[in-house]
């Protein structure tokens, strides 16, 4: 789930460059994970294209939505 860029959102780790809609739904439904990740995804520049965001917890168990 690593990627070049991680921040601390409103308790959560906040991995890669997550869609900004993806975080607001984190923050508004406040799951019971750490946090959320979007690894190996392109940089900011380039089309647009969907991105899959990983929902992690502390088991290590990931689950994935999409943005």
């Amino acid at each position: 789930m690593l990627s070049c860029h991680r921040a601390m959102i409103g308790g959560y780790v906040v991995e890669g460059y997550v869609p900004v809609e993806a975080i607001a739904k984190l923050l508004a439904d406040k799951p019971q994970i750490t946090g959320i990740a979007a690894p190996g995804t392109p940089g900011m520049s380039g089309p647009k294209q969907p991105i899959t965001v990983h929902v992690f917890g502390t088991t290590g168990k990931t689950d994935f939505i999409r943005s």
